[in-house]
């Protein structure tokens, strides 16, 4: 797994695009190595230990690529620290409000559950008529939505630059994993990573599919310089994840 991050993004018009490049030069600011790219300029994850992922929404879906990339990425994400946004609604208000409780597709609901994100975001939109072609103007006037630049880059911004905290917070830290087999016993550092215990006090960078493949007998994780969490595990069925 790399040390980079990884912002990428499915846009139509362009608005899309704009967040993620706000969101990739806070964390560039934070002093992170960031790459931005539209989803369909990624061939793979191995370069990245952490994905931003955001897509436009029109009525109330993600466009297709970013389902395509979520979906054909899930387990390398489940592996990785993610965060996922979406940009849409304009107007006024808490876009959350403005769609009426919506935040995040109903259909890829279960795909982030097991990814486990650490967060996900709703922002406004931008719609410029200049942009749009015949059909979708006519949707426009018909469902009478507000024209303009909404975005909140001042939401963005602390946003990303929440996340560039978490990052730059993890970038120093080492979990020791202690692994007790029926073969005898191990022990192997790993730069923390996105592997939660339970009660989520310590995080490291196995993953629960790893730990699966070996004949566990017991683990404890022992996060330093100080001690944060110990689990024990009776068996495979046990380990967290």
């Amino acid at each position: 797994m790399g040390e980079k991050i990884l912002v990428t993004y499915a846009t139509k018009h362009g608005a899309t695009a704009e967040i993620a490049e706000k969101i990739g030069q806070v964390l560039q600011e934070a002093g992170l190595g960031v790459e931005v790219k539209s989803v369909d300029k990624v061939n793979e994850l191995d370069a990245y230990r952490a994905v931003v992922l955001g897509s436009a929404v029109y009525a109330g879906m993600w466009r297709k690529e970013a389902v395509d990339f979520l979906e054909a990425n899930e387990k390398k994400l489940a592996e990785r620290v993610v965060w996922l946004f979406s940009s849409g609604p304009t107007g006024e208000g808490d876009p959350v409000e403005l769609m009426k409780g919506w935040k995040f597709p109903e259909a890829q609901r279960p795909i982030a559950d097991r990814i486990g994100p650490r967060d996900i975001a709703f922002f406004h939109g931008e719609i410029d008529m200049d942009d749009l072609n015949l059909a979708e103007k006519l949707i426009v006037k018909g469902i009478k939505a507000p024209t303009g630049d909404y975005r909140d880059w001042e939401a963005i911004k602390a946003w990303a630059t929440a996340i560039g905290e978490a990052l730059r917070g993890e970038a120093g830290s080492v979990t020791w994993i202690t692994i007790h087999t029926a073969n005898g016993s191990s022990r192997t550092q790993f730069p923390s990573r996105a592997f939660s215990l339970p009660d989520s006090t310590a995080q490291c960078c196995i993953s629960a599919n790893m730990l699966r493949r070996l004949p566990i007998i017991s683990v404890c994780w022992v996060h330093q310089p100080m001690l944060r969490a110990r689990a024990r595990a009776a068996g495979r069925s046990a380990i967290p994840g």
